[in-house]
């Protein structure tokens, strides 16, 4: 859990043979990513919620709603008069907001509520 919230887009245990490890490398360098099954048990069950009465911003919802129209963040970013890292630490806190964890939940999200 650990390797992956500090960026890693694969795990496999220190004692993994050399089979795993280059199955693990092999999928990470095709887009990939391989994980432990106890490993997504755990991101699975991990509880995500949105914070209590939290009623999205306009300006949440439009950044949203470019983001399902297509813009990246860094068009987004230039949108909103922002840098790229402003961008990406705004968008973060409004996935925390809404319960979510990444873009792509974000726009299902607000499509589920009538949003965009």
């Amino acid at each position: 859990m650990r390797a992956l919230t500090s960026g890693a887009v694969g795990v496999m245990a220190r004692e993994a043979d050399a089979g795993t490890v280059r199955s693990v490398l092999s999928a990470a360098a095709s887009g990939r990513s391989l994980l432990p099954a106890d490993v997504v048990r755990a991101l699975t069950s991990l509880p995500r919620s949105p914070q209590a009465g939290h009623v999205p911003t306009e300006i949440e919802i439009s950044w949203i709603r470019l983001l399902a129209q297509g813009f990246t963040v860094a068009r987004l970013a230039a949108h909103a008069g922002y840098s790229e890292r402003m961008m990406f630490r705004d968008l973060r806190a409004v996935y925390e907001r809404w319960g979510v964890a990444n873009r792509t939940e974000a726009i299902v999200h607000a499509r589920g509520n009538g949003w965009i």
